[in-house]
């Protein structure tokens, strides 16, 4: 029981660093590109 409690926790932080990374950076992204915007827009 315990080994399976055990692969359940390796494979649950897997998943979450699998999905948490990219998404971290998508959205770091977009923020990146929606300041860059409102800099370019007040330039005009």
């Amino acid at each position: 029981m315990q080994r399976v409690a055990t692969n359940v926790e390796v494979i649950s932080d897997t998943v979450q660093a699998a999905v948490t990374n990219p998404l971290v950076k998508m959205l770091a992204f977009f923020a990146g590109m929606r300041r860059a915007s409102r800099k370019m827009k007040d330039e005009k």
